[in-house]
């Protein structure tokens, strides 16, 4: 296939999406983009379709988004905060490959962290908010002490960013292999903090196609009762 022709199918897929949204936003839905690699490749270019589909619109941007947020650490001043330290704790106990790929994840995970810039993506994405208008769910990495978790939370609150919801980690049903105890008692500190200041929290759930797996239809009946 020529370069010509690779060009013209990211175009397409482009505009497609674009008019994906527009649609929705015709409907008066409120939308919202999932964040992982936002900021890592975010460009002029992109900035100008978002003004171009948003302004004037009620959205939502989710944060830190995929599977870093099992990793992010926002106390830490680079990126999203990877450090060896956490990767190294975190991936060998709660890496997953309904998740992602297993093989060699603990130097993917660990070049990650070297990719990430000498600032922190926080400031960015108080600044990103006010100048696009949207609003954030925050995806809470429970697999550190809750004062870390919540930080960054309470740094958008206190610098005017509406967080809309708190998400208690992503994929979380592979990563505690199913067991919804285990994740109840990993995330019960950043639930409880939610809750006493007012914040919705977003539990992951499962997904059950045709192709219904036992533990994810357990998953489902913990959040069902």
């Amino acid at each position: 296939m020529k370069e010509t022709d690779f060009r013209w199918i990211a175009t397409w897929v482009v505009v497609t999406v674009i008019t994906f949204f527009i649609v929705q936003v015709a409907k008066g839905q409120t939308l919202g983009i999932n964040g992982a690699g936002f900021f890592e490749n975010r460009t002029e270019q992109s900035d100008e379709w978002l003004h171009e589909l948003f302004d004037g619109q009620d959205w939502v941007l989710r944060m830190p988004g995929g599977a870093i947020a099992k990793f992010a650490d926002p106390t830490v001043s680079r990126g999203w905060g990877l450090t060896y330290d956490g990767i190294d704790s975190i991936q060998p106990a709660y890496g997953n490959p309904e998740e992602e790929a297993q093989e060699n994840a603990l130097q993917k995970w660990r070049r990650k962290a070297d990719a990430q810039p000498d600032i922190s993506y926080l400031p960015e994405l108080v600044a990103f908010c006010q100048e696009f208008g949207c609003k954030v769910i925050w995806v809470a990495n429970i697999f550190i002490p809750t004062n870390k978790a919540v930080y960054p939370v309470q740094y958008l609150l206190d610098n005017g960013v509406e967080v809309v919801a708190v998400e208690l980690g992503n994929e979380t049903y592979s990563q505690v292999d199913h067991d919804f105890g285990q994740f109840l008692s990993k995330s019960q500190g950043v639930a409880s903090w939610c809750k006493s200041n007012g914040l919705p929290i977003s539990y992951p759930a499962a997904p059950t196609g045709r192709r219904s797996r036992n533990d994810h239809q357990a998953w489902k009946s913990y959040l069902q009762s």
